[in-house]
């Protein structure tokens, strides 16, 4: 379940590039944190990894064809 969660976390930061769904995500995160103090684990397993993500996120955002909130918006 906790590698699960930290993936999805890697996922989310690996592939958001809208620095407005970003900071969403992250006041998220903070709100989560509040009530479940315990996911902090999770929060620092995936920041271990993310020195791997910075990497594929700059990949990312220079191949982005499409904004994340056009892609939203479709559904």
């Amino acid at each position: 379940q906790r590698i699960m969660e930290r993936n999805q976390l890697l996922f989310i930061w690996k592939n958001l590039t809208s620095t407005n769904l970003l900071r969403k995500h992250v006041a998220g995160l903070f709100k989560r944190l509040a009530k479940h103090p315990g996911y902090i684990r999770i929060v620092f397993a995936a920041m271990i990894k993310v020195g791997t993500v910075a990497k594929a996120r700059k990949r990312e955002i220079k191949e982005a064809k499409i904004s994340d909130e056009a892609i939203f918006s479709r559904f």
